[in-house]
């Protein structure tokens, strides 16, 4: 794992021009990665969208059990897997995929850091990580039977915590597609961070194994499916610029991109507003890259 967050410390902080004006920068592929993540959300929603919005309805699921702390995480996240092999193996849902539905599960899991509930007296789920799916469903029935099979297995998970609701709006299908856990945690206070010791717990928790899972046959999606393996590791972008070799650096004021050669600035952040606020804060709570280590990319992949 360290092996990948540094990879992700380095995640296009290179842009290199050729000599005919490509520009390329390399990317990490890691999940916790905004900038991979955001890359991956656009490939599914490019290859997906135009299926999904064919679709006369579409049925939008959360399927969850009871809260569990770190070290059950990993065996818990096993659990939802088994238990989603015993529902699409039943009879009922076989049938649904030889007759055209479609769908998408995503696995997501977040962090519970409530102390205290709203009157005062302590979270009883504090300190806990909440794993749990989504799907995306294009038949009501189907849909229905998932959420009643889900419970039935279940039978100690609160009826309330499973959703199912019709997909209203034009593009509502977007949901499935956002991140799968919340980089970014608030303090009491309210301000804002990156919360690097209970994500490790997740990425750890959620190593090797994947996150969305296409439902349906291919004949019934009419397209490819969209996987990690198929990212591009590379941006390429052509340009009318002239050769030059531009990192990821910091000032005193801005951090942006700069030729290493010259100097000049090709993209500049200023070092305030919220963005910079998330990292001075996760800096104070984690500590910061001694000066002689690798140059800070972290505006990068936030911004």
């Amino acid at each position: 794992m360290l092996k990948s967050y540094k990879n992700t410390w380095f995640c296009s902080s290179v842009i290199e021009v050729d000599e005919n004006g490509m520009a390329k920068a390399k990317y990490c592929k890691n999940r916790w990665c905004p900038v991979c993540q955001r890359n991956k959300m656009g490939a599914m929603i490019n290859q997906y969208g135009p299926r999904l919005e064919r679709e006369e309805e579409l049925w939008f699921l959360t399927l969850t059990r009871q809260n569990v702390r770190a070290d059950k995480l990993k065996h818990e996240i096993l659990q939802y897997q088994e238990l989603w092999r015993q529902i699409s193996k039943s009879r009922t849902y076989r049938k649904a995929m030889k007759r055209g539905v479609i769908g998408i599960r995503k696995v997501e899991c977040t962090y519970h850091g409530q102390q205290f509930l709203k009157d005062g007296s302590p979270d009883p789920w504090y300190d806990t990580y909440h794993a749990h799916n989504h799907l995306l469903i294009s038949d009501k029935e189907l849909a229905e039977f998932i959420v009643r099979e889900w419970k039935r297995l279940n039978p100690d998970c609160s009826d309330d915590a499973q959703d199912i609701r019709r997909v209203k709006t034009a593009g509502g299908y977007l949901e499935i597609f956002k991140y799968f856990t919340k980089l970014i945690a608030k303090d009491a206070s309210g301000k804002r961070f990156f919360d690097a010791v209970h994500m490790d717990v997740i990425f750890r928790s959620m190593q090797g194994r994947r996150v969305y899972f296409r439902l349906g046959t291919v004949k019934a999606w009419g397209c490819e499916e969209v996987t990690e393996e198929d990212e591009d590791q590379m941006a390429v972008i052509e340009t009318d610029a002239t050769p030059a070799f531009y990192q990821w650096g910091e000032s005193d004021e801005f951090f942006g991109y700069y030729d290493v050669n010259t100097g000049e600035t090709l993209t500049e952040l200023p070092k305030k507003g919220r963005l910079f606020d998330i990292i001075t804060e996760s800096e104070k709570r984690y500590g910061k890259e001694e000066e002689s280590g690798p140059a800070s990319n972290a505006g990068n992949c936030l911004a």
